[in-house]
């Protein structure tokens, strides 16, 4: 099966396999490899920023209840 996330040590594992493989091949290789890894990374990283939108959508919300909770407090303590 072919992969394109290939670590060196693999690349390496298949160049003494194969030893007909030219440099050439070995880089095109690995420049896949690290295009696969890219990909990986830009995807995590999409995800990890929409959560963090969410959560801000969540915070604004909490701080807004936390700072109505305590003008709503503070107005009763007042009148008494």
């Amino acid at each position: 099966m072919f992969s394109l996330c290939w670590t060196s040590r693999e690349i390496q594992a298949r160049v003494s396999v194969f030893p007909c493989l030219s440099m050439c091949c070995v880089f095109v290789l690995m420049a896949l490899g690290a295009c696969r890894r890219v990909q990986m990374i830009s995807g995590r990283l999409r995800v990890l920023e929409e959560q963090c939108h969410a959560w801000r959508q969540k915070e604004a919300l909490v701080y807004s209840v936390m700072i109505s909770a305590c003008l709503i407090n503070t107005w009763l303590w007042l009148r008494r």
